[in-house]
């Protein structure tokens, strides 16, 4: 018996040990682990799992198998990080991830990749505030890939360059460089090969003699820029030229914006290519005067790009957006266009692709009415779901007192920053007088929304702005989209209800106009909502938000109605109301 209880446990014991052991998550059957997590809340004494972040990128970077991710949430990482190891690292965003060089630290680049031969990603962070004797925010060693995405490179100071050092192959693309200072390439300085797409490169200074505010080309070296916008830098000592480049090498230029840039030589205030350098233009460019050497017959020269300021216009970087009668919207056509702009709208929204990093987006419709064509572009986010609509076809009851002379429409913009506006520019068949209001109708109610029209030249084109989960957007939620069912509205004056209205052309004898009643017209209420805003934009549970309501009577008589708040489509109050004709409360 004893004998057979040895084999027994001999038996299990073997069984046991045949079993693969299971890894931790996050870590590889081999012990390695292919993929780390790092958190401002986490400790470099964890495990870097998802569960267990570290707390700095470099001990993410130190730990992370080579060619593995390192995830980053939001949050700012001050200090210095250095990738030896070709891997991706993944931030949470560049609004809400910052790798942070403390400033003005001494010799200190931000970000530095080493290793010869190793293929690097870098995506969804901001990379500030470097202080360096060579370089500030990034610096690239030879032999080695930057594949650099959605990412800003602001405000960092180096006594040689500002921004991005590139001694290897640089690939940047949906980024904005800006506010970076320098010697010479206050943005990029590029001593290898650089290739750029969907950027921004803007208000960069370079403080040398040679110049390259935004960037500097190295002689021998190559760079390419495609669909990207490199305007306001500079270079600003007196003989410096090319506020927006200064090439020595080779560089090559499709559907870019080169604009406002300045330099101390003022004929050379956005490009400047040194004698031996080589300047190729694959054409559909935009030079605000004419020094880049754009000259193929699809580029434009001595134009005005019409820039709207750098800012956030949707997407995970800033941009400068192409303004109402830029000619660099529906230009920018070439061979093998992305298919995105730098904030992720589509390309392209119009007839063609924008030259530059900027898609304006675009849409058009036929009015309701049959009066024509109506041109939809927005600075902020892009266009879903535009429709024309009659009056009534609306949940509003038709409006006696407005006429909207080309209908009434119904869109959608989306990909904008929660909370944020969007200004969307209406180009209507005909011209509007400057009187022109603008009425929405939301929840079955009419909304008097002209408040939010910009100024009104008695043209064709209209100016609106709307606030997400603010006045006129019917979703009434900040949640980045934004929806209008309205039109632009004449205010005109019902007829008496007991006369018959005929056409004012060519008559006959019959039918005619008959007499006015002796019996005077009763007098009739026409009360309406004519503003709605709230105290704040958020509340915490228990505190007290105030809901004001404009409301008119802009009839003949006297009149009551009830003015109801829904909260999440249920009744919540209700406030009966009284006005005299022409009072308003």
């Amino acid at each position: 018996m004893a004998g057979k209880i040895v084999s027994l446990v001999l038996i299990l014991l073997l069984s046991l040990a045949a079993l693969p052991l299971q890894p931790e998550h996050g870590v590889s059957a081999n012990g390695g682990m292919p993929e780390v997590w790092v958190a401002t809340t986490g400790s470099d004494g964890n495990h870097g799992t998802e569960a267990e972040p570290f707390a700095t990128i470099q001990k993410g970077i130190d730990t992370v198998d080579a060619g593995g991710t390192v995830h980053v949430a939001a949050g700012t990482y001050v200090g210095q990080i250095i990738i030896s190891k070709a891997l991706t690292l993944e931030g949470a965003g560049a609004p809400d991830t910052f790798i942070d060089g403390g400033g003005f630290i001494p010799y200190e680049t931000v970000v530095e990749s080493t290793a010869a031969d190793a293929d690097v990603t870098i995506s969804g962070f901001t990379i500030q505030n470097g202080y360096q004797d060579g370089v500030a925010g990034i610096f690239i060693r030879a032999l080695n890939t930057l594949n650099l995405y959605d990412c800003t490179v602001r405000n960092n100071v180096g006594l040689g360059t500002g921004g991005i050092l590139n001694w290897g192959t640089l690939y940047i693309n949906r980024c904005t460089v800006s506010g970076n200072y320098g010697a010479h390439g206050g943005g990029i300085e590029n001593r290898g090969t650089l290739y750029m797409c969907n950027c921004t490169i803007s208000g960069n200074s370079a403080s040398g003699s040679e110049g390259g505010g935004g960037i500097y080309n190295g002689q021998g070296d190559e760079m390419t820029s495609e669909y990207s916008t490199i305007a306001n830098n500079r270079a600003t000592d007196a003989s410096a030229k090319g506020g927006g480049f200064y090439n020595e090498g080779t560089a090559t230029f499709e559907s870019t914006i080169v604009g406002n840039n300045t330099a101390g030589d003022a004929a050379h205030n956005n490009g400047y290519t040194e004698p031996g350098g080589v300047t190729d233009s694959n054409g559909y460019n935009l030079d605000s005067e004419n020094s880049c050497g754009f000259n193929v017959g699809t580029d434009l020269i001595n134009t005005d790009p019409l820039l709207g300021p750098l800012q956030d216009n949707g997407g995970p970087t800033f941009t400068h957006a192409l303004l109402h009668g830029s000619l660099a919207i529906d230009h920018g056509i070439g061979e093998g266009f992305p298919a995105v702009d730098q904030r992720g709208v589509p390309r392209w929204q119009g007839s063609t692709c924008d030259t530059g990093a900027y898609e304006l987006t675009q849409a058009s419709v036929a009015t309701s009415t049959g009066s024509g064509t109506a041109y939809f572009s927005t600075l902020n986010g892009y266009f879903t779901n535009l429709t024309a609509k009659d009056e009534s076809a609306l949940a509003c009851t038709p409006r006696e007192d407005l006429s909207f002379p080309h209908g009434l429409f119904s869109f959608t913009v989306t990909g904008i920053t929660p909370g944020s506006s969007a200004t969307i520019v209406i180009i209507l068949p005909a011209d509007m007088p400057a009187d022109t209001e603008y009425w929405k109708c939301i929840n079955g109610q009419w909304v008097d929304c002209t408040s939010m029209l910009g100024s009104n030249n008695s043209d064709s084109v209209l100016t609106i702005t709307i606030r997400d989960g603010g006045l006129g957007d019917a979703d009434g939620v900040a949640n980045g989209v934004i929806t209008d069912p309205g039109g632009p509205a004449l205010v005109v004056t019902p007829p008496p209800s007991n006369q018959t209205l005929v056409n004012a052309g060519p008559q006959s004898s019959s039918p005619s106009i008959p007499a006015p009643s002796s019996q005077a017209p009763i007098g009739l209420p026409n009360i309406y909502v004519q503003s709605a805003s709230l105290s704040a934009d958020r509340v915490a549970p228990g505190d007290v938000l105030t809901v004001n309501v404009g409301v008119a009577n802009r009839g003949t008589g006297k009149g009551s109605t009830t003015i109801r708040l829904y909260v999440n489509g249920e009744e919540d109050s209700s406030r009966g109301i009284t006005l005299e004709s022409g009072d308003s409360r």
